[in-house]
């Protein structure tokens, strides 16, 4: 009766300890190194009570051996993201932080659980380098981390089904495909090497299929012996990058392919594999930070597999593209960043994929709003304005304004897009192209003219965006002068490119020509005004998923926001080939 008693009182008259504590967004900030002393803390606030909200809270900051280095006054603030460190200057060395959160009437809660980080500063004599540069590898106790960022790590899948095709040929299901490598041992001792094919799919004689085409679909074929504990471990060759921005797995980790089916060719008749594991290779992952269930078992489907999307995609610790090339592009990096925001709290794959980014960009027009959106989406997601604040003169480069002719629409084909430009959009390798949609038998026949609807929506909406960014930023005027330029081009931009007769926005100045596309990213930004509603969505909604699986994403987003929920859930959950079903 009495611990009862006290649990009433504790729920009644103060908040619990704050937990998931974050350091620079780092929710294992242990397993990683942090090189900027300008530390942000966060936590999430642990009261139980109806209508609770937080009214205070103190940080403590320690040394490894327990000594107090600063503790905050008490702040009355509701916030709990981004909380700035005012302590003397930190040294390389190890920390632990704690905090504590009170109510409106300054109640306090206990402190909460210590979190331990790292501090490891740059030695002054070393050579500067450009941030962010490659992966930094660093040794954190008997194991490696990375910089200023969570990252991956091996994750051991056992076998779903192990079937036996003949005499000498065993397939082993995972699943799930994973990035990763095979290891197993065979019952029958052999010292001869066995063949084996790892890949994504099955073959019709229910083997690995080899056969891939012209898919960048993950396959391998490979021949092992044992090792000298009769254990065989696939050596996958190293992936060659052939593309300026390639990631490399790092080398003490074994080199990984994509397969969710080993075929294992070989193994003697009295024996069979045994104690299959498929090395998989994931970044920190909380799979259980997101749940979904409903009454469509398609809409559950969908769901269940763009998760662990989100969760296998990003094996070497940012976005990028999958095996092919393997480094990153701006359009699909939001995207995955939309998606990974969804179903997790995990954000510094997210900040160092940006960051990287607005150092490199890629050749696409359009990809380099993409840059403004993952900044905005990041700050909603986070409250972190730490990469726009440092970055604000390349993403201001990136609207992309100063492209725009007399009349202010832009134009990358009228001479402006120079090599001084490209210089400040950080673009190194080809001119600046418009890509509508990729690849280019997505486009819905789209006709590209120096002035095309697409290019331009982009623009006022990367213009609106970083409006709200600047604002956020303090930079008043920039964010006054972006609002005015953004209202006054979506004004004129339902003048020039709507073709009133049709009801329906034209491809650009000079065709009229419409495709999904010229409708369904005015449709998406919010550009299309209330009275032009009705032909556009009807227009949008008869082409079905006339575009690319990144352009579902706008089709999807500009039908949503057009209060057509119906349409959209259906393309998501048909069975038909133009659906995220199929």
């Amino acid at each position: 009766m009495f611990s009862l008693v006290c649990l009433s009182a504790i729920l009644l008259f103060a908040p619990a300890a704050p937990t998931d504590l974050r350091v620079n967004l780092l929710r294992h900030p242990e397993r990683a190194v942090i090189t900027n002393p300008d530390l942000r803390f966060g936590w999430v606030v642990n009261d139980l009570r109806p209508k609770a909200e937080q009214g205070a809270y103190e940080i403590e900051v320690n040394l490894q051996d327990g000594k107090v280095i600063w503790k905050s006054k008490t702040v009355h603030s509701n916030e709990s993201v981004q909380a700035p460190y005012s302590g003397p200057p930190l040294r390389t060395g190890i920390y632990k932080w704690r905090v504590r959160s009170g109510d409106n009437k300054s109640r306090m809660s206990p402190w909460s659980e210590p979190q331990q980080f790292e501090i490891r500063l740059p030695d002054p004599t070393d050579k500067p380098r450009a941030w962010p540069a490659e992966s930094h590898w660093v040794k954190i106790g008997d194991r490696m981390g990375l910089e200023d960022r969570q990252c991956s790590d091996v994750v051991e899948n056992k076998q779903v089904s192990l079937q036996k095709i003949d005499d000498k040929r065993w397939v082993v299901d995972f699943g799930k495909a994973a990035f990763g490598t095979l290891s197993f041992d065979v019952s029958a001792k052999t010292s001869v090497p066995l063949r084996i094919r790892i890949g994504e799919r099955k073959a019709a004689d229910g083997g690995v299929d080899s056969k891939i085409g012209k898919s960048s679909i993950g396959y391998i074929e490979h021949d092992v012996t044992p090792d000298q504990n009769g254990r065989y471990h696939v050596q996958i060759p190293r992936h060659i990058g052939r593309y300026p921005h390639s990631q490399a797995v790092p080398e003490f980790m074994d080199e990984v392919i994509p397969f969710r089916y080993a075929e294992i060719i070989g193994v003697p008749p009295s024996g069979q594999p045994t104690n299959i594991s498929q090395l998989a290779l994931y970044h920190d992952f909380d799979d259980t930070a997101a749940t979904f269930f409903c009454s469509n078992k398609n809409l559950e489907q969908v769901w269940r597999l763009c998760k662990y999307t989100l969760k296998a995609t990003p094996f070497l610790s940012l976005y990028c593209d999958g095996n092919r090339e393997r480094m990153p592009y701006e359009a699909d990096s939001y995207i995955q960043q939309l998606g990974h925001f969804s179903v997790d709290t995990e954000y510094t794959a997210a900040n160092y994929t940006l960051a990287f980014l607005l150092h490199h960009a890629s050749w696409p027009t359009e990809w380099q709003s993409h840059t403004i959106f993952m900044a905005w989406d990041l700050w909603m997601n986070t409250g972190d304005l730490s990469i726009a604040r440092r970055f604000y003169p390349v993403l201001f480069e990136k609207t992309l304004v100063a492209l725009s002719e007399k009349d202010g629409w832009i134009s990358t084909r009228k001479g402006r897009a120079d090599k001084e430009f490209l210089k400040k959009i950080n673009l190194e390798q080809r001119d600046l192209t418009d890509i509508v949609d990729w690849p280019a038998g997505e486009r819905d026949g789209f006709v590209i003219t120096d002035f095309n609807t697409v290019v331009n929506a982009f623009h006022i909406a990367s213009l609106r965006k970083l409006a709200d960014i600047a604002s956020a930023l303090g930079k008043f005027q920039d964010s006054a002068n972006l609002r005015k330029r953004a209202g006054e081009l979506t004004a004129k931009f339902n003048d020039t490119f709507f073709n009133k007769e049709k009801g329906i926005y034209r491809d650009g100045i000079g065709t009229d020509h419409s495709s999904l596309h010229a409708n369904m990213f005015p449709l998406a930004f919010g550009i299309t005004p209330e009275v032009n509603k009705k032909t556009v969505v009807d227009f949008v909604k008869s082409k079905g998923m006339a575009c690319s699986v990144y352009g579902s994403q706008y089709l999807l987003e500009g039908l949503y926001a057009a209060d057509q929920a119906e349409a959209a859930l259906n393309l998501m959950t048909d069975e038909s080939d133009r659906s995220w079903m199929h």
